[in-house]
């Protein structure tokens, strides 16, 4: 689970890689494939393979020239004379003023200098030669938080770029991504498979699950950057709000959305906060640290602790005029560190085995022992 769908391509990529089927309940289409994305990869391609005339039509529309109008005048003109750089035909467009062709032959000369370009160079060059520019002017840029989402996927972008040395082994690896998603979702069909779900908190609302895995639980992603920086919201995202400060009520609702990503956890919750994110040092979300008063926010970056979920409603006092939930005592690891409250359930046969285990907060040896959890939510 996360709060973006950008979140999501990394770890996608990695159940790819490691063949373990999983279920997206976001978008069918790859990350590499969504609207703002591919036109980054096309230019790429036509760099590596300049006669990609598939890629010749997805590089139009940011040159403001009609798909069919374009592919029209290149193929015509390709069955005369071919060239080795077809996007060239275009300067025969009868409609085409002087500026204009000047911005198709920068265009080319761009494209012929991304073969020897990293990737990560080579995707920063085309947003900032032309293409954060042009989606400024896309309708479907408008509004606020579409333009935060743009930077989010383009951001995303450069995170996958930056981890190959050239620009054909990141358009082999886009290839692989999109054939073994292609096999993924032939097996999605089979529904009675052992999958991993994938959602969206905002998807996963009514639904549980025995575990839950929260994803990228920092400052930034969780409250999300336009709740910290609410001024800028515009009347329409924050229909409603009436009598209350803009980023007060925005933070309100993170914090409900982050209650509904943990409240999805029937037996256990995991929650992932990492040091670094996009390149970037990373803080704990202020609602993880709110949750345990007192801890320390770097030793917080131990390795993601699993949260007996049962055992947290356990603890929680019986409201008043209210029975007791009903409890049963269970096997756990309990952390012997003075302060450290984690502790995690015995969950199988195998880990009762083990003769010693670390605490995933603070490092610190864990003991045998029990527990009382709830048996009611």
């Amino acid at each position: 689970m996360y709060r973006t769908a950008s979140n999501s391509r990394a770890i996608i990529e990695q159940l790819i890689l490691h063949n373990l089927p999983f279920v997206d309940y976001g978008s069918n289409d790859s990350f590499y494939d969504q609207w703002m994305v591919k036109p980054i990869i096309d230019h790429l391609r036509l760099a590596h393979e300049r006669r990609n005339f598939e890629a010749i039509e997805g590089v139009l529309p940011s040159l403001y020239i009609g798909r069919d109008q374009g592919m029209r005048i290149i193929q015509d003109q390709e069955a005369i004379q071919a060239k080795k750089w077809p996007l060239i035909h275009l300067l025969g467009l009868p409609q085409l003023k002087d500026f204009q062709k000047e911005k198709l032959k920068s265009r080319i000369r761009l494209i012929k200098s991304l073969a020897e370009m990293k990737p990560l160079a080579a995707v920063q060059a085309i947003r900032k030669d032309f293409y954060d520019a042009f989606l400024e002017t896309n309708k479907r840029s408008k509004l606020t938080h579409h333009r935060e989402m743009l930077k989010e996927t383009l951001d995303e972008l450069e995170s996958s770029a930056k981890r190959f040395d050239s620009v054909e082994q990141f358009l082999y690896f886009i290839h692989e991504v999109a054939e073994k998603r292609t096999e993924m979702s032939a097996a999605r069909k089979d529904h009675t498979a052992n999958k991993i779900s994938l959602m969206t908190i905002h998807k996963s609302k009514g639904l549980e699950f025995p575990i839950v895995y929260l994803l990228c639980a920092i400052e930034g992603n969780m409250p999300h950057s336009t709740a910290i920086d609410a001024s800028h919201l515009d009347d329409v995202k924050m229909a409603g709000v009436v009598g209350r400060d803009k980023g007060t009520a925005a933070l309100e609702e993170e914090r409900r959305l982050a209650y509904v990503a943990v409240t999805r956890a029937k037996a256990e919750l995991l929650i992932s906060s990492p040091a670094f994110y996009r390149g970037k040092k990373a803080e704990p979300s202020r609602f993880l640290l709110s949750a345990f008063p007192g801890a320390d926010p770097v030793v917080s970056r131990k390795p993601a602790a699993a949260v007996d979920v049962g055992a947290a409603a356990a603890r929680r006092p019986a409201a008043a005029g209210k029975p007791a939930a009903a409890t049963e005592r269970v096997a756990a690891w309990i952390c012997e560190q003075a302060g450290c409250k984690a502790w995690s359930r015995i969950s199988s046969p195998q880990e009762a085995k083990l003769a010693a285990k670390a605490c995933p907060l603070c490092s610190a040896a864990m003991v045998k022992g029990s527990r009382m959890v709830s048996l009611t939510r």
